[in-house]
């Protein structure tokens, strides 16, 4: 399963959707199917490869449906791993569908998550999408927020 994963990770970057399709929608199989390794990381792991698998094909609805059930899930379970992906991605298709107050609110819990936490990786990945930088500099955004995000990770 966790194969899939990183194969389907490695397809998002490289663009090719459709393979990258297979692999989630697999790993999603056998998490579905197979409760001796349905454990939290894998299906957040698989989750968040479906969110931004939804969002990359511009699937954006699928996309603020699965980032929901994600979210509930992580309540659920109580677990905030990599939750800030789960916030950006939901930021991201609720702006592309111009939800723009869901927007704001999913990205401004993005970063209150990543002030909490220190994740230079993170936001390494998340700044290399276009869509992150706008929304940073994105007037519905606290400014007060974003200057403590990008003081603390060095951006400009």
């Amino acid at each position: 399963m966790g194969l899939y994963i990183i194969m389907s990770s490695c397809y998002q970057i490289t663009g090719d959707l459709p393979n990258a399709e297979r692999a989630v929608l697999k790993a999603n199989e056998i998490i579905l199917n197979n409760k001796n390794i349905r454990d939290k990381q894998n299906v957040i792991s698989v989750k968040i490869s479906l969110l931004t698998f939804h969002y990359l094909s511009g699937a954006y609805h699928k996309s603020i449906q699965t980032g929901n059930e994600l979210l509930q899930y992580q309540i659920n379970t109580e677990s905030h791993e990599r939750m800030n992906f789960t916030f950006f991605f939901l930021a991201f298709a609720y702006y592309e569908t111009e939800a723009y107050p869901e927007a704001i609110e999913c990205f401004q819990k993005g970063l209150y998550h990543l002030l909490i936490s220190h994740k230079p990786k993170d936001v390494e990945i998340l700044s290399s999408y276009e869509v992150f930088r706008t929304m940073l500099d994105w007037e519905g955004i606290n400014p007060h927020l974003v200057a403590k995000f990008k003081d603390k990770y060095k951006l400009s």
